[in-house]
This record gives C-alpha cells, sequence and structure tokens, in this order.
C-alpha cells in the first residue's frame, strides 16, 4: 500500500506506508528524548497514526483491538 505525499508544487511521490510508519516512529523515538527501550510502542503508534487506525476499542488487557500485539497475544492463547 502506497500514499500520496503532501501537496505541493513539486511532483507527486509516492511514499511506501511502512517508510512512512518507520519515520513517524523515529520522530516519537526523537520527541521522548531518544530513549531506549520504546521501539515497540513508537512502531505500533506511528502505525495507529499513519493508517487511521486509533485504538478506539482497546480490550481491558490494554492491547488495541486488531494490532499487532492482539494477534500475537491471540495466537498464544493469552487473551
Amino acid at each position: 500500500m502506497t500514499t500520496l505525499a503532501p501537496k505541493s508544487d513539486k511532483p507527486t511521490v509516492l511514499i511506501p506506508i511502512e517508510r512512512r510508519i518507520q519515520l513517524r516512529a523515529y520522530e516519537l523515538y526523537d520527541q521522548r528524548g531518544r530513549t531506549d527501550g520504546h521501539d515497540l510502542d513508537d512502531w505500533l503508534q506511528a502505525e495507529c497514526e499513519i493508517k487511521g487506525t486509533q485504538a478506539n476499542g482497546e480490550r481491558s488487557n490494554g492491547i488495541a483491538s486488531g494490532s499487532p500485539q492482539e494477534r500475537l497475544v491471540g495466537r498464544r492463547g493469552l487473551s
């Protein structure tokens, strides 16, 4: 899946969604003062922002519905 870059006078460039998520996750890391240990949190937050899937239906275990974490937990039978 690809998305379009914001409109400008420059030619339109397609940016792969994974690259956009990567860049946003790095921004989150940078905003936190480059504190290590939150890489998965940053990635999942960036993914939610970019894909527009805000976690408004969180489960009691604190994992967003449909998130990669939820799918992992579901496979292990820990939900």
